[in-house]
């Protein structure tokens, strides 16, 4: 029987599927109880007196990203599963949150709640998990006489329990085992339940983000900006056995500067709305039409389309698709751009040691050939607490591609690898190397013609962490980039203390140093945390001191600071808040933000 996520509601499939519109509705309200005969079994509502559910933060890294994805060294073995929420720190920047969307034997695929600007790989990330699921079976317990494990009687020194109430007869056992062999397996007699049979189940998120910002230098400008939407999926929702995924978002944004023009922002945009059917133990081929992000090749974006997968009795798997791109703006515009990809993932067998993925996509743009993109992506888990990634992206071009020689490419090339011992030390190091593909569609910021054909960047990171005493960790990083005109690095060294100025909590120091052409400089960051009864509290505080060569006067040498606070608690079972307030100053910033983020888990 499918174990059901925290805070997942169970719902009747009695009536049309027009009723699991009030189903969805009222499990992201919280109502225990949706109109037109769609019953919910709503999760504990905050105002409620059941305690929280208790959450363990399970320590990952980085090892590789894009815009809004995000993988981790953390997989099915530890007891993490789709639709469990993380937490990125990033080396400098706020924490950032996204959701588990896919997960592998030792490695998981989040998304983003908003892009990665400052995230890197190797920073550090937890994933919260039920305290519940990963609770081991309490051993026998009876102080110093323990009972024996073997009997149900009681230790000969006590006297026999007090008989309890009176329990209900037990009804009569209705399977028929008489043609069972004895010697069979305890389950071997019990059919599993088929997709199709499950009840509907309802899980996902209803969240509200807002963030303001008042700059008395810089800019200049009063900016706010405010999302709310709702995440969720919908199992055998059409009494097939399928999944109905639906992701929206509102948006509104305003710019104020002093002097000027007021600017204003607002729309909607439908993430990912889409059902898929099959795929699973009873049905190796699987369908999913709408608008998705591929489980077989992330790689491919966003598709408003149809896509076909066919699982082999070794585990690998082929798949088709094919649809129109949306363009990656705020509103997701689709139509001028159309594609087919095929996709091919190879397993070396029932543990996965070693996977690759292959995948080709061909587009078009407003009818005119487009992109001819090859991606290759190879997971290797060559012994415990090893995690190896790779992958890279090819273009092919043409003699239309008058920016680029025919023939073959590499775009992008990322590399990683890390180690994680069972104490928890660990060294990783990373590789990457990026170049602008020449397209007709409108994907990336405005770019000149010399950009597209000379732009290169090439990026390496050596990073290691280490406990060195009881609660002490130590960790170092390397970093060094190169472009086509261009290079630099920063080298940081930090320490991390847990339970020393104060129980459930830790501080953190931080030293670095930037080297650039133009520009370099030390700088420090002083951190704590600390967990307590009503949330987690965090604080930060960075300066940096900065050379800026060819510059003269007040610009030859610039200081900043930033203060950082932050505090994400849990209300009840389903509610999740974080309040955020960050300071920028020094000799050229003056700015002060606040924000705020809620979500109601259902």
């Amino acid at each position: 029987m499918r174990r059901l996520p925290r805070g997942r509601a169970e719902v009747s499939t009695s009536g049309p599927p027009l009723r699991l519109a009030a189903a969805l509705l009222a499990a992201a309200l919280g109502t225990s109880e949706a109109h037109a005969s769609a019953t919910v079994l709503a999760p504990q509502d905050a105002t409620s007196d059941a305690p929280s559910e208790s959450l363990e933060r399970l320590p990952a890294r980085v090892t590789t990203l894009t815009d809004r994805t995000v993988y981790l060294d953390l997989g099915r073995e530890a007891g993490v599963r789709v639709g469990d929420r993380v937490e990125l720190r990033p080396s400098s920047g706020p924490l950032l949150r996204a959701t588990v969307r896919s997960v592998a034997r030792a490695s998981l695929r989040a998304e983003l709640d908003v892009p990665a600007t400052t995230l890197r790989v190797g920073d550090r990330a937890e994933v919260l998990v039920p305290a519940a699921r990963l609770a081991e079976p309490a051993p026998p317990t009876g102080g110093d006489s323990p009972q024996d494990p073997t009997t149900d009687a009681p230790p000969p020194d006590e006297p026999p329990p007090e008989p309890g109430p009176d329990l209900p007869e037990r009804p009569p056992w209705e399977l028929d085992l008489s043609g069972v062999p004895s010697d069979a397996p305890l389950l071997a007699p019990i059919e599993a339940v088929e997709p199709s049979e499950r009840d509907v189940l309802v899980a996902g998120r209803a969240w509200f983000d807002f963030g303001h910002t008042i700059d008395d230098q810089g800019t200049g400008a009063r900016i706010a900006r405010a999302r709310l939407g709702l995440d969720a999926a919908i199992t055998n929702a059409f009494g097939q056995g399928g999944e109905l995924e639906l992701d929206v978002e509102g948006f509104t944004r305003s710019f104020d500067p002093d002097g000027g023009a007021s600017e204003t922002d607002d729309g909607a945009r439908l993430k990912r709305l889409s059902y898929r059917v099959g795929g699973d133990r009873s049905a190796r081929t699987s369908w999913q039409v709408g608008r998705f992000l591929s489980d077989g090749m992330s790689e491919f974006g966003l598709i408003d389309g149809v896509e076909w997968q066919r699982r082999t009795s070794g585990g690998n798997r082929w798949g088709l698709q094919l649809g129109a791109l949306p363009v990656p703006s705020d509103d997701l515009d689709s139509g001028d751009d159309v594609a087919i990809g095929v996709f091919h993932r190879w397993v070396s067998g029932p543990t996965e040691a070693l996977s690759i993925d292959t995948g080709y996509q061909k587009s078009w743009h407003e009818g005119d050939a487009d992109r001819d993109l090859v991606v290759v992506n190879t997971t290797w888990l060559p012994a415990t607490g090893w995690f190896v990634f790779g992958s890279a992206w090819v273009d092919v071009y043409t003699s239309e591609d008058d920016l680029k020689s025919s023939g073959p490419e590499l775009t992008q090339l990322v590399g990683t690898a890390t180690w994680r011992s069972a104490a928890g030390n660990g060294i990783g190091a990373t590789v990457s190397h990026n170049k602008l593909p020449q397209l007709l569609r409108d994907e990336f910021d405005a770019v000149t013609a010399a950009e597209i054909a000379d732009v290169e960047v090439t990026r390496g990171s050596v990073y290691a962490w280490r406990e060195v005493a009881e609660d002490v960790e130590v960790r170092g990083r390397v970093d060094a980039w190169e472009d086509q005109e261009d290079s630099g690095g920063r080298v940081e060294l930090g320490t991390t203390v847990r339970d020393w100025a104060f129980d459930d909590g830790s501080v953190e120091l931080a030293v670095f140093q930037d080297e650039n052409k133009f520009s370099s400089g030390p700088g420090l960051r002083l951190g704590a945390q600390k967990s307590t009864g009503a949330g987690w509290l965090r604080l930060v505080y960075e300066t940096a001191r900065t050379e800026n060569t060819g510059f003269v006067g007040t610009q030859e040498t610039l200081v900043r600071d930033l203060v950082r606070a932050s505090w994400d608690t849990t209300l009840g079972s389903v509610w999740d808040l974080s309040l955020n307030v960050e300071r920028r100053g020094g000799d050229v910033e003056d700015a002060l933000s606040v924000g705020l983020y809620i979500q109601r888990r259902f």
